[in-house]
């Protein structure tokens, strides 16, 4: 090196092989941070990777992202079910709900959005019912399993009204189910008008708890039956008796046989020898009306039955065989249908002879049917409505207090 003497001016130059600025950033490569280019770092004074206009890094600086995806992946949204999304209108990051949910009402998270129907639909106007779903899926408000609907009242069964429906009280005859407000609960009690029997297993009528609870027992052969007039039981003999004022009881009625007159009945005696005869009653022996009598083999009428237009009209006769004509039974048509009266009388082996049960019919229709004891004591009434019977009342032998069901 040449020594270079003091004060003397020397120009020096600086010999430079480093790369220009360019040409650094040209080879530098950004490949590892999507969306990012090389950049001079001023401050370093080398090139570095950045993210060009409005993109931005990400939180964790391995890409550039935008500006709204940095806001949405910054965003806060805590509420469940929910998500951050980027309101265009407000230019701002909002929070909303999942697909398939919806807010609920105090916007505090995201719930089901068949929930939030439910939880949104009001069925105060029905009262008793829960809003839910049919099997079609159709929300609605119903009432909950096993509580029935009342249409008229336009609600749902209370507690109350759900024992009571519940409730059944056909083992105690004339009861209906009730609320009890002072057990709390559902009970079978009497129907208007009826009173508990004696037996505290049904309810009857007052008049009929009356009668059952009536004592004949000093007037032999009577029964109770009810004195309108009076409003009480009164001792009276049954059908088929009468009051004997010398013996102080009921005794068995005289019974009469059938006259022996022609008409509409037939001779006592056959007047001819065939056991079973015809005769007009109206002059005309091509209309159907006529009397059929039948007599046993000693002559006596056994059978009689009066005929009009072909049809059985009238009452027919028919009597016990060698018992002097009395009769054994009793039977009343029209049209070829019971009307009126059905009579069949007893014979017992001693000789005693006496009404053993009546009928009435209407049109063939059942109304009433009595039975009598052979001592003339009522065994027996039953009561029908429309052919069917409502009520059976038994007695006893010795004339006491019957008791009667209802059916």
């Amino acid at each position: 090196m040449k020594k270079v003497e003091k004060g003397t001016m020397a120009t020096l130059s600086y010999d430079d092989d480093r790369p220009d600025r360019e040409t650094l950033l040209a080879n530098t490569d950004c490949r590892r941070w999507p969306g990012s280019h090389p950049v001079w770092d001023t401050k370093m004074d080398k090139p570095a990777c950045g993210c060009p206009g409005n993109m931005v890094w990400n939180q964790d600086k391995t890409k550039c992202i935008s500006q709204i995806d940095a806001a949405l992946a910054n965003a806060n949204c805590l509420y469940p079910n929910s998500y951050p999304v980027w309101n265009p209108d407000q230019k701002q990051v909002v929070c909303d709900c999942v697909p398939g949910t919806v807010w609920n009402n105090n916007r505090s998270a995201c719930i089901d959005s068949r929930q939030a129907a439910l939880d949104n639909l009001d069925c105060s106007q029905y009262p008793g019912t829960i809003p839910n779903y049919d099997n079609q899926g159709n929300l609605r408000c119903a009432c909950p399993d096993g509580v029935p609907w009342i249409r008229n009242l336009n609600r749902c069964a209370n507690q109350q009204e759900l024992a009571i429906s519940s409730l059944d009280c056909s083992r105690f005859p004339g009861t209906e189910p009730v609320w009890d407000s002072q057990k709390g609960q559902a009970v079978c009690a009497c129907k208007q008008g009826l009173v508990l029997n004696t037996a505290g297993n049904g309810c009857i009528a007052q008049q009929q708890n009356t009668m059952a609870n009536a004592d004949c027992s000093q007037y032999p052969g009577t029964i109770p039956v009810w004195d309108y007039k009076n409003n009480k039981p009164a001792c009276n003999c049954p059908e088929g008796t009468q009051w004997d004022k010398t013996q102080y009881r009921c005794v068995n009625k005289s019974i009469p046989s059938p006259a022996p007159s022609y008409g509409n009945q037939c001779p006592m005696q056959n007047p001819g020898n065939n056991s079973a005869n015809k005769f007009d009653t109206n002059n005309n022996p091509n209309d159907g009306t006529y009397i059929e009598c039948n007599y046993w083999q000693d002559g006596s009428l056994s059978h009689q039955m009066p005929y009009r237009n072909g049809k059985r009209n009238g009452v027919s006769l028919m009597t016990k065989s060698n018992a002097h004509n009395r009769l054994e039974q009793r039977v009343e048509y029209k049209n070829d249908k019971l009307h009126g009266t059905k009579t069949i009388w007893g014979l017992e082996k001693t000789g005693h002879y006496y009404k053993l049960w009546e009928a009435h019919y209407t049109n063939g229709i059942k109304n009433s049917y009595h039975k009598w004891y052979p001592n003339g004591n009522l065994a027996n009434k039953n009561t029908y409505r429309n052919g069917k019977p409502v009520e059976n009342c038994y007695y006893p032998k010795n004339g006491g207090p019957g008791t009667c069901k209802q059916k």
